[in-house]
């Protein structure tokens, strides 16, 4: 009673033209131009950067896939959602500014909890299960 098909391509106009077939990461790419998913879930580090000053960490990062255009970002925060490891510990995020943005990635100022010592590289973790941050440059 039921009936599966696949191979399905629409066209416009009279004419068939020959089918696209595209691998998997063809399609994942094509997808990309329009939303990613930089990182999700639970301990899953991010992104690299330094302490610009006591209070405030700089970084940079890239896309797997370039975008159609500059994204606009998001986030989904919670308290100690985020972290920052650096010199042996880990400090706290109060918050995440995105910018510098372009379609090949861009950066961010995290404002830290605690004071870092100017100049200290670290790296931004994940620190809850419902982290999620990402880029949408859809056509609306």
């Amino acid at each position: 009673n039921t009936c599966h098909t696949t191979g399905w391509q629409l066209e416009l106009g009279s004419f068939a033209t020959p089918f696209e077939h595209r691998s998997y990461g063809e399609e994942l790419a094509l997808c990309q131009r329009y939303y990613q998913v930089l990182v999700s879930g639970d301990d899953n580090y991010w992104a690299s950067g330094h302490y610009y000053n006591t209070g405030l960490f700089a970084l940079t990062f890239s896309f797997p896939s370039t975008m159609r255009t500059t994204p606009t970002a998001g986030y989904t925060t919670g308290v100690n959602w985020y972290l920052i490891y650096t010199r042996g510990g880990a400090d706290l995020i109060d918050g995440i500014t995105f910018n510098r943005l372009h379609p090949s990635g861009g950066g961010a100022d995290v404002t830290a909890a605690t004071s870092g010592v100017q100049g200290s590289g670290g790296t931004i973790k994940t620190n809850n299960p419902a982290c999620k941050i990402y880029f949408d440059a859809e056509l609306y």
